[in-house]
Formats: C-alpha cells, sequence, structure tokens
C-alpha cells in the first residue's frame, strides 16, 4: 500500500462548504500519480509511444464530509490485476484518522497504434503486484 497527505483547497468544496463530489477522482488522481513519480516509473506509465491506460470504470462512496483547508491521507492499493487491466482502491481519512470516502478505479492498457487492448507490460505488473 502506498500512502500521502493531499491538501483540499478552497476551491475544491461546492457551496455547501463541503468537497465537491467529483473532486474526490481529482485526488484520488493526484494520489496516483504521486505513487507512480515516488516509483520512477511515472514518466513511463504516462507518456508511452506504444501504450495508453485510460480509466474505464471509476466509482466513489462518501461516508463523512471532506472540508477545505484541510488534509487527508490517501491510501492507495492494488485491488485486482488481470491480463489487460487494474483495480485501485483509494481510501480517504481526515486529519482526525476518520473513514471519509473510497473511490475505485479500474485502467486498462491500450496498444496505441492499433487502438486495442493488450497485456500489461512485465515491469508495470511487476510494480502494481507490490502495491
Amino acid at each position: 500500500m502506498f500512502t500521502t497527505v493531499l491538501r483540499v483547497n478552497f476551491y475544491d468544496a461546492d457551496p455547501a462548504g463541503v468537497l465537491f463530489f467529483g473532486n474526490i477522482f481529482r485526488l484520488a488522481h493526484s494520489a496516483f500519480e504521486e505513487m507512480l513519480e515516488n516509483s520512477g516509473i511515472g514518466k513511463e506509465y504516462f507518456f508511452n509511444e506504444k501504450y495508453a491506460v485510460p480509466l474505464i470504470h471509476t466509482e466513489a462512496d462518501y461516508r463523512k464530509p471532506i472540508l477545505p483547508n484541510t488534509k487527508v491521507t490517501a491510501e492507495v492499493e492494488v485491488v485486482a490485476i488481470k491480463e489487460t487491466s487494474f483495480e485501485m482502491k483509494y481510501t480517504f481519512r481526515n486529519e482526525a484518522g476518520e473513514f471519509c470516502t473510497t473511490v475505485k478505479a479500474v485502467h486498462v492498457f491500450i496498444d496505441l497504434p492499433a487502438w486495442k487492448k493488450t497485456g500489461i507490460p512485465d515491469r508495470l505488473r511487476e510494480f502494481l503486484s507490490g502495491i
């Protein structure tokens, strides 16, 4: 599991003063990017001429509000690895350590020239297996 702390800004809030529901996906992706950068494979993953890795499914469950001008801890883990795709789970906790939100995201590897699903490269499969 990879863990990071992210700041929730005022502009992330909705008129009720809590995190706008869609912004949890931005926070999840920020945690994902940080995990890849810390591992040293960020450039290989995001700027590859052979493949792309789009999201094909996302979902979120909200249990406690996340307020602006606070920090949340994001716990990032891989919950499934298949032939051409993998599923991530992000658990967000507030500054008191209370569970607030979970996000699930499924990524699929696409061969860029053919624009068809392709297998996960060995180096990335190995990396994902260790999260």
